[in-house]
C-alpha cells in the first residue's frame, strides 16, 4: 500500500525525510502528516509519497508546479529513497547507502 500527503505550500528544500512526517517538529498529533489513500492535486503544494510494497519501500517527495485539470501536471522532485529488497538503496541507476543519502563506491 501506498499513501500520500499534502505537506501544503513549502520549498522542496526545506523537506527532509524526517520533516516529511512532521514538517513543523512539534510534538503534537495534529502536527503530523495525514497520509491517506489519495489527494487533492494543488499547483504548487508540495506532496509525499510513503512507497510501502512487498519488495519496495520509500518515500518521495514532490512540488506541483503547475496542473491543468484532466490535461497535464508538471512536477518537480528533489527526493528520493527507495529500499529494495530490505537492504539496497537506489535512485536511478546509482546505488545509495541509507533513505536519501550517500553514494556508496563500487
Amino acid at each position: 500500500m501506498s499513501l500520500i500527503a499534502d505537506l501544503g505550500i513549502v520549498s522542496l528544500e526545506d523537506v527532509t525525510a524526517s520533516r516529511a512526517f512532521n514538517l513543523e517538529r512539534i510534538r503534537s498529533f495534529d502536527c503530523y502528516s495525514r497520509f491517506v489513500d489519495e489527494a487533492k492535486v494543488q499547483a504548487q503544494h508540495t506532496y509525499a509519497l510513503l512507497i510501502n510494497k512487498s519488495d519496495v519501500r520509500g518515500l518521495l517527495v514532490f512540488s506541483v508546479v503547475d496542473y491543468q485539470p484532466n490535461k497535464q501536471v508538471n512536477l518537480r522532485q528533489e527526493q528520493v529513497c527507495v529500499q529494495k529488497h530490505l537492504r539496497e538503496f537506489f535512485v536511478g541507476t546509482r546505488q545509495y547507502s541509507g533513505c536519501c543519502g550517500r553514494p556508496v563506491g563500487r
